[in-house]
């Protein structure tokens, strides 16, 4: 199962947390979810369908049950107020909380450094110190995209690669994960009616 902090839906989180404990464990049902956290089973039923949202008051119970560290604790408070959030500027305010409280905080490409990260699927960064292939001087130098052509032969990416930008300032984690989430097809995040 994924950490917490790679969820931006609380209930995605819920229901993988639900469906790993029921496979491990033949006892682990929502009525043992109610008894040990003291909500409704049917209702958790519907927060596990994206039919309800549970309440502010149901976090801590239910973060208890989880076994939810402090900063956990602080991440899924906000993961829920994010996913109940209404207004446009709500929405901003929470999500780039919860961008700040994941970890590492890198930024994507930073020449001077020479530091390079990569980011799966909107989640976190994965940092690459290389002094090589970070450097571009001027014009005519190739730069490759998928394929590393520094020193004896080529080096290609093993994978697919379906979105690439290139920005002449080094973008923020929020701003990187925020152009994730507007591309998916049943995006709400950012609403232009």
């Amino acid at each position: 199962m994924k950490t917490l902090f790679e969820y931006l839906e609380y209930r995605d989180y819920l229901k993988d947390h639900y469906d790993c404990n029921k496979r491990q464990y033949p006892f682990f049902s929502y009525r043992y979810i109610s008894g040990k956290t003291g909500l409704d089973a049917s209702f958790y039923v519907k927060v596990l369908q994206k039919q309800m949202h549970i309440s502010d008051r149901a976090v801590t119970p239910l973060a208890d049950f989880l076994k939810l560290n402090k900063r956990e604790i602080e991440y899924f408070k906000l993961l829920v107020r994010f996913n109940r959030a209404k207004q446009q500027d709500k929405t901003k305010l929470y999500f780039e909380k919860l961008i700040e409280l994941r970890e590492p905080r890198i930024n994507t490409l930073d020449a001077v450094n020479h530091v390079q990260t990569i980011s799966v699927d909107g989640g976190l960064p994965v940092v690459h110190n290389d002094t090589g292939s970070v450097l571009y001087s001027g014009l005519g130098t190739n730069t490759f995209i998928g394929s590393n052509a520094i020193g004896a032969g080529v080096s290609n990416f093993v994978g697919k690669i379906d979105e690439v930008r290139a920005c002449r300032v080094v973008r923020s984690d929020a701003w990187r994960m925020l152009c994730y989430m507007n591309q998916k097809p049943v995006d709400a995040l950012i609403d232009y009616k």
